[in-house]
């Protein structure tokens, strides 16, 4: 039997606890309902009031052949993990869930909507596990994107399966101010895992996307996206593409195993890559730069990728690349460096081991090549300069595997050069 003294602790600590509950703010008539208390899912989201709620859907099968709609604010759809199951059995393209206002989505934005801890497929297969698709056997889903999410503020998705969907597995259509993406699978999704287009100060973070049929991540016209610690495995696009991308810090990703470029930055301007891993890309190579300017890769692994590390076009200028290591492990027999062209650009403090070809291949204007150790797979073509003006290579390391090698063999000059300084290199 307790002693009195240990019931007296008791109270105090239940006292504490209701306390703190009935301190709680809470938003006036906002529901917490549940999907068993009603007819399907999209009854109980009409069952919320204005001010929005919070609908649970136990773990289960759930089967809709029309889109679930959220189109209120405040409102969190919540699964009970990997056992809550929203099959989209849709025949024509449409998504198994849609966010947004049923008035002029522009003039009208939701905020704070949540979608969270659930699976979203368009195949009733994944019910026990998510696979890669036999060869084919894609072409059956009819649905579209897992969720479509239009003019949707403040919004989280986390904790979600979206596998083996018709569309996009998240799709985020002009979705400003702090949409966020935390701890998801998003795989074998017939078009991107993740589309973003138009959105603004977003955070995609611990998320793994695997083999969705375009790019695991695709972000258009899209500035401030924080990625860090996903990984992009498999996809059959790009690991991922940024086209008219800003200011966004991307650090500690992995970009693996994709048929084209492991990374694409196309007409993007003042982002940064940062301890990113890009490897063992088997198709075009390793990061892209198009038409981009003013970006910072530094301290990143690019690592076995077939082709080329690193291509910096014509188009492009003012980008620093310092501090980054090129290695051939796993590919030795066709890894090639970098290829840098446009205006303006730095290259520094870099480890360059290829395993063929040249180290680097330099042209354009106003290049900036300094403080580099160059290891060739062979005794010549550490660096290639072709139709290079007024730039720096000065005071790099040309050496073969055993031994370092003379400037005169290393640096081989072609095409038309002018106004260069070409010193110091050993």
């Amino acid at each position: 039997m307790l002693r009195p003294a240990i019931w007296a602790t008791r109270a105090i600590v239940t006292l504490t606890v209701l306390s703190g509950l009935a301190c709680t703010k809470t938003p006036p008539h906002a529901a917490n309902l549940v999907v068993t208390d009603f007819p399907s899912i999209q009854a109980a989201l009409d069952a919320l009031p204005a001010e929005g709620g919070v609908v649970i859907v136990p773990a289960g099968i759930h089967k809709v052949r029309e889109p679930l709609r959220i189109n209120r604010s405040n409102v969190t759809l919540r699964g009970e993990g990997r056992g809550t199951v929203i099959i989209n059995e849709n025949q024509s393209g449409k998504p198994a869930i849609i966010a947004r206002s049923d008035q002029d989505p522009a003039k009208n934005p939701l905020w704070g909507v949540t979608i969270s801890n659930m699976c979203i497929t368009g195949d009733s297969s994944v019910v026990g596990e998510a696979r890669a698709w036999p060869e084919g056997e894609e072409a059956k889903i009819m649905g579209g994107d897992a969720i479509l999410a239009d003019h949707c503020y403040n919004s989280l998705f986390e904790k979600l399966w979206l596998v083996r969907n018709g569309g996009n597995g998240l799709n985020l259509y002009i979705c400003y101010e702090d949409p966020r993406v935390i701890s998801c699978v998003i795989s074998y999704n017939r078009k991107a895992g993740l589309r973003m287009e138009g959105c603004h100060d977003i955070a995609v973070s611990a998320s793994h996307f695997e083999e969705n049929y375009q790019h695991g991540l695709l972000a258009v016209d899209t500035w401030n996206i924080a990625a860090s610690g996903n990984d992009f495995d498999d996809n059959r696009g790009s690991a991922a593409a940024l086209k008219g991308c800003v200011g966004s810090p991307l650090s500690g990703n992995l970009y693996t195993n994709s048929p084209d470029w492991g990374l694409i930055l196309e007409n993007c301007r003042g982002n940064t890559l940062t301890g990113e891993i890009i490897r063992r890309n088997l198709g075009k190579g390793g990061v892209w730069l198009k038409n981009s300017s003013f970006n910072t890769i530094t301290g990143c692994s690019f690592d076995s990728n077939d082709s080329l590390a690193l291509v910096i076009d014509k188009d492009s200028q003012q980008n620093s690349i310092t501090g980054n290591v090129v290695s051939c492990l796993q590919s030795a027999d066709r890894t090639m460096g970098l290829e840098i062209a446009g205006r303006d650009n730095i290259l520094s403090a870099n480890i360059i081991a290829p395993g063929r070809g040249f180290g680097l291949i330099l042209s354009g204007e106003n290049q900036n090549v300094s403080g580099n150790t160059f290891v060739s797979a062979q005794d010549n073509g550490c660096i290639l300069i072709e139709n290079l003006k007024n730039s720096a290579v000065m005071g790099n390391i040309l050496r073969s595997r055993d031994r370092v090698l003379e400037p005169s063999s290393a640096i081989v000059t072609r095409g038309f050069c002018s106004g260069n300084r070409i010193e110091d290199n050993r």
